[in-house]
């Protein structure tokens, strides 16, 4: 069985529609153009945002090399140093009312006492102080 193919002739276009068709298409190249353009001005823009966050980032791992240099200058630096050995020192003694007592080993160095700071020998000088610290049982002196 042979099928029958029917052609259809196309119909020619009146002199109206013609300019019509032409107005369409001339439209919508002008849509095109503005689109490519408005694209192209928007890659542009993000080519140049992208420059300039790399630069950004290439000057902060810049800086930061510079930062971790000078750090392992400073731990080869304190490596190279010798540590300092610390001293025993001997806790200060001293007599109150014939008994012996002495500064707790651990006792700071500087006492805040009265709103003023005082070396162990200023207390063991000022009696006064000596007194009310014994007294009061801060354990900061410890009889012998």
């Amino acid at each position: 069985m042979e099928k029958k193919v029917t052609e259809k002739k196309a119909t020619p276009l009146t002199e109206e529609q013609l300019s019509a068709k032409e107005v369409e298409l001339n439209s919508l190249a002008e849509t095109l153009a503005q689109e490519k353009k408005d694209f192209e001005t928007e890659k542009e823009e993000f080519k140049n945002h992208i420059d300039s966050e790399n630069k950004k980032l290439s000057e902060g791992f810049a800086d930061l090399e510079e930062k971790q240099k000078e750090f392992d200058e400073k731990v080869a630096q304190l490596s190279e140093t010798p540590e300092k050995e610390e001293k025993a020192v001997e806790p200060l003694k001293c007599t109150y009312d014939n008994e012996e007592y002495q500064f707790h080993p651990d006792a700071p160095e500087l006492i805040l006492f009265d709103g003023k700071g005082w070396t162990h020998q200023e207390i063991i000088d000022d009696k006064n102080v000596l007194l009310q610290i014994i007294g009061g049982g801060l354990g900061l002196i410890t009889k012998i």
